[in-house]
This record gives C-alpha cells, structure tokens and sequence, in this order.
C-alpha cells in the first residue's frame, strides 16, 4: 500500500464521521420544533393528564354526555340522539348541541380502553394540537422558518381566556370549535393554492370542517361569519389575495367542505327543523339578560393589562387579551412603513386589525351586539368574542414576522423583541394552569345532573297543571337501540305523569299519546317539562302496553341520509388525492433501463 493511499483512508473516515454527524443534526433540526411544541401542549394540558378529578364549570358535565354516548356506541353500534338517564328518558340532547363531538369523543373513548375521561381528555389534547398546528401550517406557508412560526401557536396557546375556557368554563365543544379554526383555515388555504387535491392537506381540512361545523352552534354561527367577513376583506382590500383563488381551486374545496359538513347533516338537520319549539329557543329575553350581565366581565380594565387578572372577584374567570403581542405586532406593522416588499402583508395586517377592532367594539358595547339579529344575540356571553379577536390578534402577529423579515438595518432586530412577549406568555400560561384546583368528578352516569335536563326539550305542547295523576316511568336498563316497552297500571284513557323529556316530533308512542307537558322540579335544581301521556281507548285495562321509540321524520331520515353521503364523498376524495399523489411520484420515478447502472 502506498503512502498516499495510507493517508487518504483517514481522510474518508473523518469525512464519513462528519457526513453523519451533520445528518444527524439535521435530523434534531427538523424534529426539534415539533418536539418543542409537544412539550408546551403536554405543559398546558398536564392537570389533565395527572389529577384523576374534574375541573370547573361545565368540564364535567361534558364528560358525563361522552360517557352516554359512548355506551350508546357500545352497545347500539350507532351515535344516538337521545340522552336517557334514571328518571328522564329520552331527552334529544345530541339532536341540538354537538352530536357529532359526542360521537367521536365516544369512538375515541372506546379506543382508549372503554373509559369515557380517557378519550374526553384526549380529545381535549387534539384540539389543543390542532389550533397549534393550524397557526404553525400558516407560519410555514407564509415562508416563516420553523421556530419563527411557531409563534403565533405559543400565543393562541397560552392565551388567558383560552386557558379559562379550558379549566375555568369548560366549555369543551366551544373550546374544540375555536381550536379547530386555524388548523381549518391553514388546510383551506392549502388546498385553494394546490395545484391537485392533496391527501394530508385533505384529510386535515376535512378533519377541521367536521370538528367546527359539528361542535358548537354558536361557534358555527359566529366562526362563520368571522370567516366570511375575513375572507371578504381580503379579497376585496388584498389584490395577491384575489389571485390565489382560482376556479379549480374553489372547486377543490367546496369538494372537501361540503361532504365535510355533511357528515353533521344527521343532527343538524334536526337541529335546524326543530330548534324553534325547544324550550332554550323561548328564553330569547334571558339571553339578552345573560348579555347585559356579562358586559361588566370585558371592561378595559381587565381585559388590558400585564397581569392575568380575574374578571370576577374570588375567581379565577381571566379574560385579559395578549397586550404585549398586541403591542409588538402594532409596532411591527408602523416599523414595516410602506416598504415596497411589504405591501401585501401590510394590507393583511391592516385587514386583521380592522376586523380585531370591530370584534372588539361589539364585544365591549353591549347595545351594538344587542342589535344584531336574534341568532346572533343567543351567544349569551359576550366574551365569547374574545376568542375571534385573538384569532386576528395572532393573524397579526404572524403578519408583522412577514413584514420585518425583509427588513433591512435596525428593523431586522425587532422580532427578537418576541422573545421576552413569549416568555411571559409560557410563564403566565403555565402559571395560570397550576393554580387551578380540581373539583369531584361525577360518580354515576345514571343521575340527571344539576337540573340541565330541560332546554330541548319541547315547548310546543300544552302545559297540564299538576294533578293526582299516575306516573310511569321507562327504566334506563330497558332501553335498547332507542327502543322500550313498559307495562302500566292504568285504565283507557287515563293521563299518566312520565319521565319522558321530549321533542314530540323526534319519538314514536304506541299505546298511548302526547296530549301535553307538565313543569316538575328535578331532584337537584331547576324544573323540567316532561310529557304526560293519554292511553289509547282500546288498551287493555289494569295492563296498558306502551312502547317508545326512536321516529324518523324527514330531518332525521334526510340528515342521516346527507350523512352517509358525506362520508362516502370523502372517502371518494381520499382515494382520488391518494392516487394523484401515487401518479405523481411515479411519473417522477426515473425509470433506468438495463446497463444504465454505474459503478461506483
């Protein structure tokens, strides 16, 4: 062996040892974000994981409804959308609020080994990720490096009223619909700018479409109209806007939107059939009441300032807005002036803080969101726009990343001012969740709960004063595929008090009818309509047969009908993205004929 072969072999043997390590460095690059991102979410997200108990306002009445369903699922093999529970049967809970977020939670729970709190928490955990995602997806496609984008995550993440929402409210299908929002947006962008239909971005637009149509009616209503009038203003104040929409494009999305909402279709068609005899559709004044009270909660001086401060005293209800992100991003937009390269994204930020604005007026001015249009007005709280406002306030802050990115001089070293803005936001965020206490979980899944029992239920039928009447009841255990049957002690003709808590429309009675209602109080607080039933003229005396069943009126055949479709339409656009993306890569394949291979 030679001298110059001796010296070159060490030579390729450091080269090769560098070569690995810089891949390997490359690899830590790539996944070091992502890694970073699951650790905030699993540090926002820990009382969950860890402490075995509930957690304030409605958190654990939720988990309650997923276990219902989850049973139904287990036992029927299909969502339900009734709610049957001891003493109250037949209550069309998931005909009116989230039936399709029940379900899922259900199926989820059932994965996780059968136990409803282990999918509900789960299910809390990808919202979560989702809404971090979808902000991350927008920060890559907007040419933002992979920590820089990132940024608007940490901010809707750790914002004061999300947390509250999270482990003050719990008000998980709101929490779920708002979280599913950026991600929603960030897949629907994708989609309108792709050149094909997309398997990842597809199934990710598809997933957010079904989770935000299918949680929240209020969300829906008022994320909808957010969307339009953002989507509006940029096309109509944002000219590069207006060139990424393309007919192909818009078309390739309603393809995927459509179906997506369709999915829903089996309780919102109910839903929107019925809505106007529930009992909740009559209380149009106590919403407006609700909306007054709550004016008090976003005053500026809690919803300004550095501290995360309770709006209400001796709670922890925090409603305060990100001030330094808004400052920064404020700062950013004036510092970008009217570059020529940051034209386009000086509309944009313009365009967020004009609607960040007028959300904000009509959150603050109770008379403005008074004089909306009766739907609108069922929001009950009018710090529910805060979770709109901080959709834009993020929306600016990735803005503002775009607008200095180019900067030249002295601008250029203002988003490091970020870094202080996000520590104090983990530090707060992360403050804010370790100082929630737990309270008891709920120890059986067959008592009706704090007198909830009552807003779907309807409000069309008679009211009967109370009487010395019979009363029967349909227990829990009979109740099989939405079906039971029960043996009364009754004459023809006799009126019967029942457990029954219904939509009218929504069941089936044979050997008796629904002649009317009759406002009981619960065994916790609060009162119920239940029905009271007549039995038919030719029952059998002493021993009337009276069955209740699932009905199917058109809403609910048609929903169900939409339903199936919508499923069937996204797996259809599943298999065609799917195999666009097969043809592309093999159309891209170099195909090498024989003696085409090379040495070395």
């Amino acid at each position: 062996m030679s001298v110059a072969q001796r010296t070159s072999e060490p030579r390729r043997a450091v080269r090769a040892s560098g070569a690995r390590w810089k891949a390997a460095l490359r690899v830590a690059e790539r996944w070091a974000a992502p890694l970073a991102a699951a650790v905030l979410i699993a540090i926002m997200s820990w009382p969950f994981l860890l402490l075995p108990d509930s957690f304030g306002g409605d958190w654990r009445t939720h988990s309650w409804y997923v276990a219902h369903q989850m049973r139904s699922l287990l036992d029927d093999h299909v969502p339900t959308l009734f709610l049957n529970v001891d003493n109250a049967s037949f209550y069309p809970h998931y005909a009116f609020y989230g039936g399709t977020l029940y379900a899922l939670a259900g199926l989820l729970s059932i994965a996780l080994g059968g136990v409803a709190r282990n999918g509900y928490v789960a299910s809390w955990i990808v919202a979560s990720s989702a809404g971090y995602v979808g902000w991350a997806w927008l920060g890559r496609m907007a040419d933002l490096g992979r920590w820089t984008a990132q940024i608007p995550a940490v901010v809707f993440l750790t914002s004061p009223y999300l947390v509250t929402m999270a482990y003050v409210r719990g008000d998980w299908p709101e929490y779920v619909a708002v979280s599913s929002m950026p991600l929603l947006a960030a897949a629907a962008m994708s989609v309108l700018r792709s050149d094909r239909l997309r398997p990842l971005p597809m199934v990710a637009l598809a997933g957010s479409a079904v989770a935000f149509s299918g949680s929240h009616n209020i969300t829906l209503l008022w994320g909808s109209a957010f969307f339009l009038v953002l989507a509006a203003a940029l096309c109509a104040c944002v000219p590069a806007a207006r060139r990424q929409v393309s007919r192909r494009g818009v078309l390739r999305l309603l393809g995927v939107l459509v179906p997506a909402v369709l999915v829903n279709a089996w309780f919102l068609l109910p839903d929107v059939a019925y809505q106007a005899q529930t009992q909740i559709a009559q209380t149009y004044d106590v919403a407006r009441g609700y909306v007054r009270e709550s004016g008090a909660l976003v005053a500026r001086e809690y919803l300004f300032g550095l501290s995360r401060r309770p709006a209400q005293p001796g709670s922890d209800f925090v409603v305060t807005l990100p001030v330094l992100a808004i400052a920064w991003a404020l700062a950013a937009g004036a510092l970008a002036g009217r570059r020529p390269w940051g034209r386009t994204w000086l509309r944009v930020f313009g365009v967020l803080a004009a609607v960040a604005a007028a959300f904000m007026v009509v959150m603050t001015h109770v008379g403005l969101l008074l004089a909306l249009p009766k739907p609108f007005v069922m929001i009950q709280f009018g710090y529910r726009l805060e979770s709109y406002i901080l959709l834009a306030i993020c929306g600016g802050v990735l803005a503002g990343l775009v607008l200095l990115r180019h900067a030249t001089g002295r601008r250029r070293r203002w988003p490091w001012a970020l870094v202080p803005v996000l520590v104090w936001s983990v530090v707060g965020g992360v403050g804010q969740v370790g100082r929630y206490g737990t309270v008891a979980a709920i120890d059986t899944y067959r008592q009706p709960i704090i007198g909830s029992l009552g807003d779907f239920a309807d409000a069309s039928t008679p009211e009967i004063a109370p009487g010395q009447r019979a009363r029967v009841t349909f227990p829990l255990d009979q109740v099989h595929h939405d079906r039971v049957t029960i043996t009364a002690t009754a004459s023809p003709g006799q009126l019967l008090d029942t457990d029954l808590i219904v939509m009218p429309a929504l069941i089936h009675v044979e050997g008796a009818r629904i002649v009317g209602s009759v406002t009981a109080p619960t065994n916790t607080t609060g009162l119920q309509r239940r029905a009271v039933l007549q039995v038919d003229r030719d029952a059998t005396p002493g021993a009337a047969r009276i069955t209740v069943r699932a009905a199917h009126p058109p809403a609910v055949a048609i929903g169900r009908l939409l339903s199936v479709l919508g499923l069937v339409g996204l797996l259809a656009g599943f298999v065609v993205a799917v195999t666009g993306a097969w043809r592309t890569r093999r159309g891209g394949r170099v195909r090498r004929r024989p003696g085409d291979e090379r040495a070395g």
